[in-house]
């Protein structure tokens, strides 16, 4: 499997090469036993291809092989800005030949970010102040697609979580096409600085979110896997949140 620079393509062959993706305002998130840090010694150095092929078998009952992956890899959703940022894009092919699009995302224990009420609000009062934002539509736009019946209780789920299946459904191949499949894995790896209490509140967020929407229904629980299946914006789609003693 290649690992590749989402600029320049060019091969990520250590974790200085990963390193260089964080500076400036993103600097501090490289930290030893956090999350970035810790996916990228997860993939170069450890078991990282192997242990997700084995978890990408199990849901999709068949072998898949990893074909190449792509750190802070941004897949666009709408018309309003940056997209969304995977902390690993990741393409892979099942041995019956369906291409696969996983977007990962690396935890500790950091949560999945604000409720969707905060940027919303905060959107909605710079418009009020003659500030531009387009922040509120895309909210609104995403809430639609992915709850066919929007109430109020949903602006109390995470942000990260709802724009996260909008990056992961809307990838496209490097021709401009549809995967067969699509993954969201969130990895959750327990290491020296895990702290158990939050890592079970972001397990009681995910479950919380992924309970919300119709499009999703729990499957049976496979090994330690929390696992979702179902079709979003007409895309095969499983949602899966794992943990690994790190």
């Amino acid at each position: 499997m290649k690992i590749l620079h989402p600029k320049t393509r060019l091969p990520v062959f250590s974790m200085s090469d990963w390193q260089t993706l964080y500076s400036g305002k993103t600097a501090h998130h490289w930290k030893k036993d956090r999350s970035a840090y810790t996916i990228a010694d997860f993939m170069l150095h450890r078991s990282g291809k192997v242990e997700i092929e084995k978890l990408l078998a199990s849901i999709l009952g068949e072998a898949c092989s990893l074909q190449q992956a792509i750190p802070e890899y941004e897949v666009r959703f709408d018309d309003y800005g940056k997209g969304r940022m995977h902390d690993l894009g990741i393409e892979a092919i099942t041995k019956s030949g369906k291409h696969v699009f996983i977007g990962l995302e690396a935890k500790v224990d950091e949560s999945f970010g604000p409720r969707i009420k905060k940027p919303y609000l905060e959107a909605r009062t710079k418009r009020m102040n003659g500030e531009n934002t387009n922040a509120d539509f895309r909210i609104e736009a995403l809430m639609k697609s992915y709850f066919p019946k929007p109430k109020t209780t949903l602006f109390d789920l995470r942000y990260q979580l709802l724009h996260g299946l909008a990056g992961i459904v809307n990838a496209k191949t490097e021709y401009g096409k549809n995967y067969d499949h699509y993954c969201m894995l969130v990895l959750t790896f327990q290491t020296s600085l895990y702290d158990p209490k939050k890592g079970q509140e972001n397990l009681g967020d995910f479950n919380t979110f992924m309970k919300q929407t119709s499009l999703l229904e729990q499957s049976t629980k496979v090994n330690s896997l929390i696992w979702y299946k179902g079709r979003i914006a007409d895309q095969n789609t499983d949602v899966v949140f794992h943990s690994i003693e790190y």
